[in-house]
């Protein structure tokens, strides 16, 4: 018997919230929601890396990233991509986590 998962865990992962807070379904034939959807998937992301590598105050620090607006938008694609060859050469260094 599987659980099922929370509501707010269903409308994060699937949905977008409008200006006012409102979750609607995201239009896939405009490019304002693919970017946001786009964006979140970067973020999940991110988040996974930071928790898996910066386990101490991991949370403090996404929050502080997240409230003072670090990632600007059109600067995410290249952030996970020096994330990722950081993160790879980490690897290489100091094997696997």
């Amino acid at each position: 018997f599987e659980a099922m998962p929370e509501l707010s865990v269903l409308l994060e992962e699937n949905f977008l919230q409008d200006e006012k807070g409102r979750w609607y379904i995201p239009d896939r034939t405009k490019e304002s929601d693919i970017a946001k959807l786009r964006d979140k998937k970067l973020w999940k992301e991110f988040e996974s890396y930071m928790l898996k590598y910066f386990k101490t105050n991991a949370p403090e620090i996404l929050d502080e990233i997240k409230n003072k607006g670090i990632l600007d938008k059109d600067l995410t694609e290249n952030i996970k991509s020096k994330m990722s060859e950081c993160l790879n050469e980490f690897d290489k260094i100091y094997g696997e986590n």
